[in-house]
């Protein structure tokens, strides 16, 4: 049985939603409200992004592979570092970041 110590205080929870090297492969969020968000090397292989909010959002890293990002909103994201292919869709007139070497 749990008890209420064994979940966190409202106080010490972030509004900010906080992924750091998870496994979103196949994820479901299109239309999402990501804006944001600390998604720093996430695998999103796969994901459905299309229409998700990602403004401001951290994705330094994260893999992109076949993600769908189709009219997502990346304005002001950070995207650094960030794996992906061609078959990674990306919002129509958006520039894709450069492949680091």
């Amino acid at each position: 049985m749990l008890s209420s110590t064994d979940w966190p205080s409202p106080r010490s929870v972030s509004r900010t939603p906080t992924w750091t090297g998870p496994r979103l492969t196949g994820a479901k969020l299109g239309g999402a409200t990501l804006s944001d968000a600390l998604l720093r090397g996430t695998d999103l292989s796969g994901a459905d992004l299309r229409g998700a909010d990602l403004t401001r959002a951290y994705l330094d890293g994260a893999i992109l592979l076949g993600a769908d990002l189709t009219s997502a909103k990346l304005g002001n994201a950070s995207l650094r570092g960030v794996i992906a292919d061609h078959t990674t869709t990306w919002p129509p007139g958006f520039t894709p970041p450069k492949a680091e070497a």
